[in-house]
């Protein structure tokens, strides 16, 4: 084989290769945590390590809601868990409740309004928040931990 034959033998296994790995990124990388689903709301919790949370940040681009965990100690933030986390949709009634597994929850919610109400170690923060559809919002809950001596 020609040196030239062979180069383009490698710029097509390359080109192949990236083509390949392109279309198995669009499926699910295997680093994203499984999704559940209650009642019509679909969601996925995690973003425990470097992995799991590139791959949660990849998926949230496309997902209505995404919210965010952390506390704050000093001038430090750190990722964290909420205890719990409940969704109303604009009637009051409760779509969601759950505890997450990880500081991002995505979550596949109809478009509405909703208010958001997380709760860190008897700490509870409310948000309202209006879903379009196609576009995507974050919420950050941010808890300022309780030094003790």
């Amino acid at each position: 084989m020609s040196l030239t034959k062979l180069r383009a033998a490698v710029v097509f296994a390359l080109i192949a290769g990236a083509c390949a790995a392109t279309g198995a990124a669009a499926q699910e990388p295997s680093f994203l945590p499984q999704q559940h689903q209650v009642g019509d709301v679909r969601y996925r919790s995690g973003g425990i390590g470097l992995d799991e949370s590139l791959a949660m940040r990849e998926a949230a681009k496309s997902t209505p809601l995404t919210l965010l965990f952390a506390t704050r100690i000093e001038a430090e933030t750190v990722y964290t868990s909420a205890a719990r986390v409940t969704i109303r949709d604009g009637k009051g009634k409760t779509v969601l409740e759950i505890e997450p597994d990880g500081p991002l929850l995505l979550l596949d919610l109809a478009p509405g309004k909703y208010t958001v109400e997380a709760a860190y170690r008897q700490q509870v923060q409310t948000r309202k928040v209006a879903i379009e559809a196609n576009k995507h919002k974050q919420l950050v809950f941010v808890w300022k931990e309780q030094e003790t001596d």
